[in-house]
């Protein structure tokens, strides 16, 4: 399961950095960017924006992880204020009919105009049903199950707790109490965003613009910098899960001598240095693929896996009557009567 969970962390952690590449992109490509038009983005350049944050990102791991818990107290706060300015504006914001196509969409002439229609129920209504297209980052046809996949690296995080149990001051309150709360925040929010966004986006709009917020905001450049953190924060967090996977893998000589060197890699204030940096190599690599939707899928398939053998082995346990498993929880979860 270790293994399983390991990759799931890695893939999830590239796919938010992508994320956060094609956001900046977006913001300061020379093609079409929203508040500059001075960087590259064709050929490798994308690949070199993305190298050069995880460069960023290894330094804060190798800190430790209470540099990243600092790190993320502040980024969780600007992501509340985004979340709020972008509430406030669905309700605030009147009719847009002249929207165009970002400039990485090759598939939809420029020249079309996108809607945001504000609060309407004929949007609504044709906003109903499936009707998959071409996604034009990936230039392949969409699915419920690429769907899926982009939407449930969402959820992934809620295992952020049990990534660093080691880390914590009280890991059996903290993990339980995080896990079913991130579970339940992050359900209102999604399904509330879901309504909001089919009763005012036109189709063709969520279609063909993945960043359509940014453009439709009332307040420039808040939903970018929300999306800048966010992105960040959720790669930063996989990435130093995954460094603290590997090391577990590495103690419990899960794979045997492979890991030997992960094992010994510790600085003198107990960071896995040598952990981090193999997870870091796992990244830069997947940073090749280019694509998140193409990577997505691999998130999706990993975490599942991992989510099955957690609740498999604790059935396992529970019928076994191991002594050593004694969860507590507001939920009973005693199978023996």
């Amino acid at each position: 399961m270790g293994i399983i969970f390991f990759f799931a962390q890695i893939f999830g952690s590239t796919v938010y950095l992508l994320g956060l590449v094609d956001a900046i992109v977006d913001s300061f490509g020379e093609d079409g960017g929203n508040f500059g038009r001075f960087l590259p983005e064709h050929g490798h350049w994308k690949n070199l924006y993305g190298s050069c944050i995880l460069l960023l990102m290894l330094f804060v791991v190798l800190i430790g992880a209470e540099m990243f818990a600092k790190t993320n107290i502040v980024i969780f706060a600007i992501v509340a204020v985004t979340l709020i300015i972008n509430i406030v504006n669905f309700i605030i914001q009147k009719p847009i009919y002249d929207l165009h196509p970002p400039s990485d969409n090759i598939i939809l002439n420029k020249t079309v105009n996108l809607s945001y229609t504000g609060w309407s129920r004929e949007t609504f209504l044709e906003n109903r049903g499936q009707n998959y297209t071409t996604d034009y980052t990936t230039k392949r046809l969409t699915s419920f199950e690429s769907v899926f996949a982009v939407l449930f690296t969402g959820f992934t995080g809620v295992f952020a707790g049990s990534n660093m149990s080691g880390d914590l001051k009280n890991a059996s309150k903290s993990i339980p109490f995080g896990t079913v709360l991130s579970c339940i925040v992050s359900y209102v929010i999604y399904i509330a965003l879901s309504i909001t966004i089919a009763f005012t986006s036109s189709r063709l709009l969520l279609q063909s613009d993945y960043l359509f917020l940014e453009h439709i905001c009332k307040v420039p450049g808040i939903t970018t910098v929300g999306t800048f953190s966010v992105t960040f924060s959720a790669s930063l967090g996989a990435f130093i899960g995954a460094s603290r996977i590997l090391e577990a893998l590495a103690l419990d000589d899960i794979l045997g001598s492979l890991l030997v060197v992960v094992k010994k890699g510790r600085s003198r204030r107990g960071n896995p240095w040598v952990a981090v940096v193999v997870s870091w190599v796992f990244l830069q690599a997947l940073l090749f693929v280019g694509s998140l939707n193409l990577i997505a899928p691999f998130v999706a398939t990993f975490s599942l896996l991992t989510y099955a053998t957690v609740n498999m082995a604790c059935l396992a346990l529970d019928l076994a009557g191991a002594p050593n498993f004694r969860p507590t929880s507001c939920i009973s979860t005693n199978t023996h009567h």
